[in-house]
């Protein structure tokens, strides 16, 4: 590692002005956004997604003031193919619910994602559910429509009884 004036040499360009630190596209594929840590420690995180590939790098964000964990960070992989793979289901981590996702650049948060044309949504959002529905009778009323990879009602932690909302997922 090669320092120039107080900087790392991939900050310093030719005429001494900063490099944009925002990551290329290629850098993007390999980013993922992991939320549902909870309290779980770097250590645990990167050991477990270790098994599905090279982990290059892993940040938990954590709250100025106390320093405690916020319940997600940021994981680079080595490669795209892992990140892909990864963000592709959930995971579990000494009991937490981990999902991970590509990430979304900073200036690209809230904005519409393009999708290309040949890519079908694959996860769509269901709302409104009735307390009673569960997560075989959410597949059952979305079967009549094509197939089903899964169903997802999501359950309010303290309670157990559903939030009234989940996930379908199909091919």
């Amino acid at each position: 590692e090669v320092v120039a004036d107080g900087k790392e040499e991939d900050e310093v360009v030719a005429d001494g002005k900063e490099e944009s630190k925002e990551p290329n596209a290629e850098q993007q594929k390999r980013k993922c956004f992991v939320r549902g840590i909870g309290n779980l420690s770097e250590e645990d995180v990167i050991a477990y997604f270790t098994t599905h590939g090279p982990v290059e790098e892993f940040e938990i964000m954590r709250e100025k003031l106390h320093g405690t964990s916020r319940g997600f960070g940021f994981m680079t992989f080595a490669s795209a193919e892992t990140a892909a793979a990864v963000s592709s289901h959930r995971h579990s981590i000494k009991g937490c619910n981990v999902e991970c996702r590509i990430a979304t650049p900073k200036g690209d948060a809230g904005k519409p994602q393009q999708q290309p044309a040949e890519e079908k949504v694959t996860k769509v959002f269901v709302g409104g559910l009735d307390p009673a529905v569960d997560e075989a009778a959410l597949r059952s009323h979305f079967e009549q429509y094509g197939a089903v990879v899964g169903a997802e009602v999501l359950l309010d932690s303290g309670t157990g009884k559903s939030r009234g909302f989940g996930f379908v997922s199909s091919e």
